[in-house]
């Protein structure tokens, strides 16, 4: 079975999908909406150019950790660095939160807002598993394994794993996932 892929940039905004043809028309509809209720929040003439399907691939996409420029969320700088924090340990860039999450599922949370974190200001897609646990224990979470809270958002599909099975690998957000994260940390923001 042939898998389907789509990349576009709307408004500095970065939508890639890749899967199913249906599931993928699917959710750049959802991101579509999700753009525009962004735009419309901060009002700018955007012109909105047709999607660039891509040809079918194998299955051995990604950027392979690479590093890229960031995506724009609509989020000002500042607000990043307000809830954020960079640094290089062991010669590898982390990313943290300054602040914990609250509520339900406050763990699944904080790793969708790092990876996002991750995204937004060091440009790394792909977080090594590693990695993850690094941000997630200096963000104040005690944890045993990441895979173990990584369930819950890549069965909500809001997270994918990468690399190999087992312990390794990547995690990285899905289209879904960055809206979910970008939505999550103005709340966030909001409460401070």
């Amino acid at each position: 079975m042939e898998t389907f892929k789509l990349e576009t940039t709307i408004a500095g905004h970065e939508f890639r999908g890749e899967g199913p043809q249906e599931v993928v028309q699917a959710q750049f509809q959802a991101w579509l909406d999700a753009v525009k209720a962004i735009t419309a929040a901060n009002p700018a003439p955007v012109a909105v150019p047709a999607p660039v399907a891509v040809e079918p691939s194998n299955g051995n996409g990604g950027n392979g950790g690479a590093t890229r420029s960031p995506v724009v969320s609509g989020i000002a700088d500042e607000q990043l660095r307000s809830a954020f924090t960079e640094d290089v340990r062991n010669g590898r860039k982390l990313v943290t939160l300054r602040f914990a999450p609250q509520g339900e599922n406050r763990v699944q949370t904080a790793m969708i807002l790092l990876l996002f974190g991750f995204k937004q200001l060091a440009a790394i897609d792909e977080v090594p598993v590693m990695t993850m646990k690094d941000a997630l224990e200096q963000s104040g979470f005690r944890i045993d394994r990441v895979d173990r809270i990584a369930y819950l958002p890549v069965r909500q599909g809001l997270v994918l794993k990468g690399g190999k099975k087992g312990p390794g690998g990547t995690y990285r957000l899905t289209n879904q996932g960055f809206t979910r994260a970008a939505t999550d940390l103005r709340q966030m923001l909001e409460q401070m």
